[in-house]
């Protein structure tokens, strides 16, 4: 494994002169620390877009977080909290994907 600055190099030598896209899902579980370094790619070339998805919480440490997560204020273009599928919609998904042998008794434990 590299240092930080080695990766970032890396990604940048690779990326080229690229549109990236980067996503990162389970987001809320990133460090501060990551997050900033994150932002070396949106602020420095190829000024990658950076996509971050999780739970609610995400959006929350970004309000508790406010002083060191500063610099992030002007450089977020949209935010947008999606709503939670039902017990039903999941049981679909479920039965779609594995096939419909599964018992609802099976689903819920």
């Amino acid at each position: 494994m590299g240092t930080v600055d080695r990766i970032l190099r890396n990604l940048r030598f690779d990326l080229g002169q690229r549109k990236v896209l980067l996503v990162f899902d389970e987001a809320q579980h990133l460090s501060i620390e990551c997050l900033e370094t994150l932002r070396e790619l949106l602020d420095q070339p190829p000024h990658c877009g950076l996509l971050f998805a999780g739970t609610h919480e995400l959006e929350a440490i970004f309000t508790r977080q406010a002083l060191e997560l500063e610099q992030w204020r002007s450089r977020f273009h949209a935010g947008q909290a999606l709503p939670g599928i039902s017990e039903e919609e999941a049981a679909d998904i479920v039965h779609s994907e594995l096939g419909l042998g599964l018992s609802q008794r099976k689903l819920r434990s």
